[in-house]
């Protein structure tokens, strides 16, 4: 049996090749794991360092919540505090640790990103998409457990490589869980919500509230009747309509806001206390992070705009 190849340092991926008979060589390994800061020196950003020690020196900054380190791998200067994001009608200031970086790292990044697991994370892809950027897609597992595949955009600015997006991909929202886990984020926790009152599965939507979230206190929380609580419900129990994530924002690193836009088929009519011709109506989940790691829904209710 062949005997492994020695790594010096921070070694690009092993790609497969071909043989001149055409067959395909698998090198090994297939996925590179994420170091320690311990098994290399910090990685300066300077004309020398690679896209690929940029993100791994971010990665290892971030496990120890190193925050101010990450500041000098970005694109964009960080701002001086957290920026207003709207949901809804109201506008969020984050109080997290990557609150700053928001016009870098999506919501998702700066979820999972602070204190995360570095001995889980996991370089799936690395790919050059111009001469001046790169796209590199890391497997990472936060601290309560969340799993998620981020894509760091790199785009070489000044003859330095930097950071100019950090963003969840849309694809670990699938497929939807069927109960609360730490593995799953906030977004896939909504959109199984989602799912499951569109078949007018009332039980398995409600294993995704919280504990003590009655029905009774997202309607006082949400200070409306319980009329428009009934046609709230009606609108999502619809069987035609397509459910589009909108902005989000982590006004604490244990709560979570979602906004949802439901798009219903062209005349389409819901019934309720007060039926309506839908086209499109936007929603707000409001969900926090439990003592075991999941995210639970709080409340949720629509947005009048």
């Amino acid at each position: 049996m062949p005997s492994r190849p020695r790594g010096t340092g921070f070694d690009l991926l092993h790609l497969g090749r071909r043989s001149p008979q055409g067959q395909l060589i698998q090198g090994y390994p297939k996925q590179r794991r994420c170091r320690r800061r311990s098994d290399f020196g910090v990685i300066r950003a300077t004309d020398s360092a690679k896209p690929e020690d940029i993100v791994q020196d971010c990665l290892t900054l971030l496990r120890k919540e190193h925050t101010e380190g990450l500041q000098e791998h970005l694109a964009c200067p960080p701002h001086a505090e957290a920026p207003s994001i709207r949901i809804g009608n109201d506008f969020i200031r984050e109080q997290g640790p990557l609150a700053y970086a928001a016009g870098v790292l999506d919501v998702g990044a700066r979820r999972v990103l602070p204190g995360h697991l570095l001995r889980r994370s996991q370089v799936l892809s690395l790919l050059q998409i111009a001469p001046d950027k790169y796209l590199e897609r890391v497997s990472v597992t936060a601290s309560s457990g969340e799993w998620a595949v981020l894509a760091w955009t790199l785009q070489r600015l000044s003859g330095r490589w930097t950071v100019s997006s950090v963003k969840r991909d849309a694809t670990c929202n699938y497929p939807l869980p069927i109960r609360p886990h730490p593995r799953y984020a906030p977004e896939t926790v909504v959109l199984a919500q989602i799912a499951a009152l569109r078949k007018q599965r009332l039980y398995q939507a409600g294993v995704f509230h919280a504990a003590g979230a009655s029905q009774m206190e997202m309607e006082q929380q949400q200070g409306s009747n319980m009329e428009d609580y009934i046609h709230c419900v009606a609108l999502l129990q619809h069987l035609h309509h397509k459910a589009v994530l909108g902005e989000a924002a982590l006004p604490t690193r244990s709560s979570f806001l979602q906004e949802v836009t439901l798009h219903y088929e062209p005349g389409v009519v819901v019934e309720g206390p007060a039926a309506v011709v839908a086209r499109r109506t936007r929603f707000i989940w409001s969900l926090e992070l439990n003592e075991e790691g999941c995210w639970q829904v709080i409340q949720y209710g629509y947005c009048q705009s």
